[in-house]
C-alpha cells in the first residue's frame, strides 16, 4: 500500500502519535485531571487516531484503509472538540 512497509512510516501517523503524546502530557495537568470524564473521553479519542491508522494499514485494499483514515480524522476532531471543552472550563 503506496509504498509504506509499516504504519510508523505513514505521516498521518506520526502527526496523530504527537497530537497523542501531547494529550497525554496535558492529562497530567493538576487541574485538568480532576475531571475524570474529560480526561478519560480526550484520552480515548487522542489514543483512536493513530490505532485507526494502524488498524486501517492491516487491513487488506485502499478502500479499508480510507475508512480508517476517515475514523482517526473523527477522532482528531473529536480531541479538538474535548481540548475546546477543557479551555472553556
Amino acid at each position: 500500500m503506496a509504498g509504506w512497509k509499516h504504519f510508523e512510516e505513514i505521516a498521518a501517523w506520526q502527526h496523530s502519535y504527537q497530537v497523542k503524546l501531547r494529550v497525554y502530557a496535558l492529562l497530567e495537568r493538576s487541574k485538568i485531571k480532576r475531571d475524570i470524564k474529560l480526561t478519560t473521553q480526550l484520552r480515548e479519542s487522542a489514543r483512536s487516531a493513530p490505532s485507526n491508522i494502524a488498524e486501517g494499514f492491516g487491513r487488506f485494499g485502499n478502500k479499508e484503509f480510507a475508512r480508517f483514515a476517515r475514523m482517526s480524522k473523527g477522532s482528531l476532531h473529536e480531541s479538538l472538540n474535548h481540548l475546546i471543552d477543557a479551555r472553556d472550563q
